[in-house]
């Protein structure tokens, strides 16, 4: 299983990382990176895992641009109920740990 800090990093890889520094206000501003998150400063299986996750929001990219210009324009929410694409399932009305995002990407935890 891949650690959720290992997943997380995929999408911001970037900003704040522990250890915070005693005063903020008077250290260099290097300091207030912390520990290393980039995508190579995992071991080896996880770098493969982590590249390709790296891609693939690349990939996305088009994908939530368009449906967040559908936001602006119709109204239409990027996340989503289920019931929300699928009005006449009844089933879905029930569901509380699964989401659509955008049109075409339903969401789900993955336990195993």
């Amino acid at each position: 299983m891949v650690p959720v800090q290992c997943v997380l990093s995929i999408f911001r890889l970037h900003g704040f990382r522990l250890p915070y520094p005693e005063n903020p206000t008077k250290c260099d501003p290097y300091e207030l990176t912390g520990d290393a998150n980039e995508v190579w400063s995992f071991w080896e299986r996880i770098y493969g895992i982590l590249k390709d996750l790296f891609f693939l929001k690349e990939r996305m990219k088009p994908y939530i641009k368009e449906h967040m210009r559908r936001c602006c324009d119709e109204g239409i929410p990027l996340m989503r109920p289920l019931f929300f694409n699928f009005r006449s399932d009844e089933n879905t009305y029930e569901v509380e740990d699964e989401f659509m995002f955008g049109s075409d990407v339903l969401a789900t935890p993955i336990c195993e």
